[in-house]
């Protein structure tokens, strides 16, 4: 595939497409499915170098769990800090999480939380777990945020996994009877 440039942009669907033409068609892009793996690969990167950056939360999230998973995280925490993860026991049945890695700014902290607790035992899910966290699929994003991510399409490898190519012949054949 030839790299995608900024001038191929057509426009966003819905918030959650990005739409390129190309020379030979048209290429739908998933936003959200381009930006876990956008953000899986920012994580890869900085694990690499030794740690996830992360960022203090401005209201620390509380996070009520049963005392198992409380213990389970609390016996994980340092391993949970270089994942960019800071928490604490607020008491038996809750911990209170002060910071995240700076790549999942506005993501469900409850809800990481639970998915990590049944990954504690493998980095490359927990990596995973963590990107997927980074874009709801609920969230629509704003025409500034697709053309970052677009920009990033140039220089990213492009898998079925977000990013679907149309050809003339494929676009033709949809309207012929």
């Amino acid at each position: 595939m030839h790299p995608t440039r900024v001038e191929n942009y057509i426009g966003s669907c819905l918030g959650k497409y990005i739409l390129l033409e190309e020379s030979d068609g048209l290429a739908i892009v998933d936003a959200h499915a381009l930006s876990r793996q956008n953000t899986y690969q920012k994580l890869k990167n900085a694990m690499e170098e030794g740690h996830i950056p992360s960022q203090p939360l401005l209201v620390p999230e509380a996070v009520t769990l049963t005392e198992n998973e409380v213990e389970t995280l609390l016996h994980h925490a340092d391993r949970l800090q270089t994942y960019g993860i800071l928490l604490e026991r607020m008491t038996p049945t809750s911990i209170v999480v002060r910071e995240c890695p700076i790549y999942l700014t506005g993501c469900n902290v409850s809800d990481l939380l639970k998915t990590l607790l049944s990954q504690l035992s493998s980095a490359a899910f927990l990596l995973t777990h963590i990107a997927t966290h980074a874009a709801d699929d609920s969230y629509t994003f704003s025409e500034s945020e697709l053309q970052s991510l677009l920009k990033s399409l140039a220089s990213t490898n492009k898998t079925s996994d977000f990013y679907v190519k149309l050809t003339t012949q494929n676009l033709s054949d949809l309207f012929d009877s």
